[in-house]
Order: structure tokens, then sequence, then C-alpha cells
């Protein structure tokens, strides 16, 4: 077996590892739709849209719920969009 040969091979095991890698690692797109709330915990009539990323809706709406709850807001709906590409 040649240098070049080796060369190729090994190339080609770290090119597979990192496509695993990133497989792992891919993520979904939601949407979510939120409403700001007022000093007393009712809903404004504002309606914000927003970006998640994560890897299932259970997790995208985990996710929003905790974040816009720290902003005094509630969600109202998380909307799948797509895959992300890498």
């Amino acid at each position: 077996m040649g240098i070049a040969n080796k060369t190729y091979l090994k190339a080609k095991e770290e090119l597979e590892e990192l496509n695993m890698q990133m497989d792992e690692e891919k993520q979904s797109k939601y949407l979510v739709i939120y409403t700001k709330l007022d000093d007393f915990g009712k809903e404004t009539e504002q309606t914000n849209k927003t970006l998640c990323y994560a890897e299932n809706i259970h997790e995208a709406k985990h996710k929003s719920i905790m974040l816009l709850s720290l902003k005094n807001c509630k969600v109202k709906s998380v909307k799948y969009i797509g895959k992300l590409l890498y």
C-alpha cells in the first residue's frame, strides 16, 4: 500500500467520522409565536415571533417556554419549519 493510498484512506475515515458527528448534532428549526404579558399577568394584544433551534418539538417547546417566561411572555404556539442544512 503506497503513501498516497494510506493518506486517502485516512482522509476518508476522518470525513466519515465528521459526517457522523454532524448527523448527531443536526437540529430542526421551529417558529415560536408568543405574546407579552402585562404587569398583572394578562396577555397583551402584541403577538411576536422568534425562531428556536432544537432536536424535536418537545425540546423546542420546553426551551421557548423557559426562555420567554424570563421575559414575562406566554408561548402561544410552536411550529416546525424544517431541518437545518449543514
